[in-house]
């Protein structure tokens, strides 16, 4: 038995169909990279155990090198920030080339799935866009809470047991699942 995957996406729809690009994340200067995050939205909520989906875009001004991403939880790298991992680079931003009118951004976007495996209460994402341009953090404070689960959204818990039985002198062996929806 499979187990149940979630992704929880704030605001997905708005995300997916026309993007929203943050007026401030175009106020870089010089050739740092410019970075928007999209998602999660600052001050979300988001269910204990539960994937996350963190995304936006990154563009190179300069265009000189590659641009990667990385996603840090609780602290900048430099200030013990821990390293969720390398978002992936690359996906279709139609809407960022068309905004900054420039055709060579239309592949800006980045994404990382990341399951909510901390304890419950504030915690901050650190998303880091580097070139040889130089280096851009965007914070976006987000809140771990209670798993969530009802009609909508059940939770299915899974436990199995084994063993040995002793039935008239004879060794039994059993194997013995329990499945629970609700």
């Amino acid at each position: 038995m499979g187990y149940l995957n979630r992704v929880v996406i704030a605001a997905v729809a708005s995300c997916l169909v026309a993007p929203i690009l943050s007026v401030a994340s175009l106020a870089q200067s010089g050739d740092s990279p410019r970075l928007s995050v999209d998602l999660p939205v600052e001050n979300a909520t988001v269910p204990m155990g539960e994937r996350l989906f963190v995304g936006g875009w990154a563009v190179d001004p300069a265009g000189s090198s590659a641009l990667e991403v990385d996603v840090y939880l609780d602290g900048a790298p430099a200030r013990g920030g821990i390293l969720l991992g390398k978002a992936t680079y690359g996906t279709p931003r139609p809407d960022v080339a068309t905004q900054l009118q420039r055709p060579g951004w239309d592949k800006s976007g980045f994404g990382l799935l990341w399951t909510t495996n901390v304890g419950m209460g504030p915690h901050r994402l650190f998303v880091q866009a580097r070139s040889g341009g130089g280096i851009t953090t965007q914070e976006v404070p987000f809140i771990v809470g209670p798993s969530i689960c009802n009609l909508a959204r059940p939770c299915i818990m899974r436990a199995d047991f084994g063993g040995w039985i002793i039935d008239d002198g004879q060794f039994l062996h059993f194997d013995y699942g329990v499945t629970r929806d609700h």
